[in-house]
């Protein structure tokens, strides 16, 4: 794992003196990654830093390492969830803001997330869903105060026994379940959905995903009511070291 100094955004905006951290995984996609974090800088909140997970693409490590954020490099693909985890280990902000490298922020997307956060989980263990521009698709997209984080072990939100798929969708449901959940439908993004080569790779892992979905849903389990894993890789994937923080490029 190589982590580069971040390079926050960081000040306070009115009443918002919550400091948010964007996560995202990206693996061959550095023209929308740009614009992904060219909307964040964009954006009318400002107390932001920006986490990237380079996902197993040596090639494009150096080239991203000129943007301003906060980079890790996972030597092999780890894919979405077990990058989304991994980046939680340094993501210490007041709330974390999970994304994709094919996203771009409205102006007051975060702000208005961040608004309905402190309004509805003033201690922060809440999430909130925000828009896609995409007809009848949920949110697949939030913001996680740092309270709720603190209910999973060692950090890891997205539950393991997921690759890429799904891991999302059983958050909310938790969330739900348990009324930490709140949507805001002012904040939009917009998502551009490639069929790239970065789709095509994840692609591989969905049915295998929703099979895992469907068993632990038939089991009845929900990561974070309890922490019970149904797959071999998500049991060995929980008790792996966690990333070692090395020198700043």
């Amino acid at each position: 794992m190589l982590l580069t100094q971040c390079k926050s955004t960081r000040e306070l905006i009115g009443d918002y003196p919550m400091h948010v951290s964007v996560l995202i995984s990206t693996f061959d996609r550095f023209d929308t990654l740009k614009a992904t974090v060219n909307s964040l800088r964009a954006s009318s909140y400002k107390d932001i830093s920006v986490f990237i997970a380079v996902d197993g693409n040596e090639s494009i490590l150096h080239t991203i390492a000129k943007l301003p954020v906060c980079l890790i490099y996972n030597k092999s693909r780890k894919d979405f969830v077990m990058s989304m985890n991994t980046l939680l280990q340094y993501a210490r902000g007041d709330a974390v803001f999970y994304a994709s490298d094919d996203l771009i922020f409205e102006k007051g997307c975060i702000e208005k997330a961040v608004k309905m956060l402190r309004e509805k989980f003033p201690d922060t263990d809440g999430l909130i869903g925000i828009r896609q521009d995409i007809k009848g698709c949920s949110s697949a997209f939030g913001l996680i105060g740092r309270k709720f984080i603190e209910r999973f072990p060692h950090r890891c939100v997205f539950c393991p026994d997921f690759v890429h798929y799904s891991s999302d969708f059983e958050l909310g449901r938790f969330a739900r379940n348990i009324n930490k959940w709140g949507y805001c439908e002012s904040a939009l993004v917009h998502h551009k959905r490639l069929r790239d080569k970065t789709w095509r790779v994840a692609h591989k892992v969905r049915d295998r995903d929703f099979e895992t979905m469907k068993l632990r849903r038939e089991k009845k389990l929900f990561w974070g009511h309890n922490f019970e894993l149904v797959t071999d890789l998500g049991k060995k994937r929980l008790k792996e070291k966690g990333p070692r923080l090395c020198h700043a490029l």
